[in-house]
């Protein structure tokens, strides 16, 4: 009951997060050409306006596909906005989750969102060690978070949306974090001649190095915790089978919309 709760608040979620880049898109008159929700096959796919709309059944990430010529007529305030939407939505979803669970009590909610759950959030994805190390897997850290006890399902939405501001903030390329930092690189590095699909090259590369590290590190972390040789082996059977999925990943849809810089 736990997984399936789990997998549509996060489905819900991350569809609450890609509606934010839509909007603030729509808003700034950039037209939006699909937005897209999970990866594998598709159990919903709709038009609304020119705007395809694909709901896929693995919760692994989304995205949405803006005209490119409305992107770079765009500056680059409006360009930050756009990739923020995203994780200013999750804090809104966040933090109605936390006012439901405290019986709309403003005062509590504040202090159980910015005393109890966001800095233990903030810890888990600032503290290199929960990815590799002494102190576990990113997944034993994110289930300690003590607001989980407050109530099940809005608990959970709560976790998850903050997890989601926190995961998308991280300055990785690939991420909106890393995604606004490779933009103001861009537009900067454009001003001294530099062309953009050279840039673009190189910001390819490092999306395709962190994601693969990202893929990685828990991997890591559990050799690391382990000395027994039939582990040893069965992780290098993983690494193989990985490595197989990451070349499968860069070929599909989910990776050109979502990561590929073009």
């Amino acid at each position: 009951m736990k997984i399936i709760s789990f997998y549509f608040i996060f489905m819900i979620s991350l569809f609450i997060h890609e509606l934010g880049h839509y909007y603030v898109g729509k808003l700034f008159r950039v037209k939006a050409l699909k937005l897209s929700v999970g990866a594998g096959p598709s159990f919903i796919d709709t038009y609304v306006g020119t705007t395809e709309f694909s709901i896929k059944f693995f919760p692994l990430m989304g995205f949405v596909e803006h005209d490119s010529y409305d992107i770079d007529n765009l500056n680059l305030f409006k360009n930050i906005l756009i990739l923020l939407a995203g994780v200013i939505n999750n804090i809104i979803l966040g933090m109605f989750a936390i006012l439901v669970i405290c019986k709309f009590n403003f005062i509590l909610m504040l202090n159980v969102m910015f005393v109890r759950l966001i800095p233990t959030v903030f810890n888990i994805f600032t503290d290199i060690r929960n990815f590799i190390g002494a102190n576990g897997s990113i997944y034993h850290a994110y289930t300690s978070i003590p607001v989980s006890n407050l109530g099940e399902i809005w608990s959970l939405l709560a976790v998850v949306n903050i997890g989601l501001v926190f995961g998308n903030l991280l300055p990785i390329p690939g991420l909106d974090g890393g995604q606004v930092i490779l933009f103001i690189l861009q537009r900067a590095l454009e001003r001294f001649g530099l062309k953009k699909e050279f840039f673009n090259r190189i910001a390819n590369s490092l999306i395709w190095i962190c994601l693969t590290l990202l893929l990685f590190l828990p991997l890591i972390n559990e050799i690391l915790a382990t000395k027994n040789p039939l582990f040893y082996g069965i992780c290098a059977f993983i690494v193989v089978l990985i490595v197989i999925l990451f070349y499968v990943i860069r070929k599909t849809e989910i990776y050109r919309r979502n990561f590929k810089r073009s």
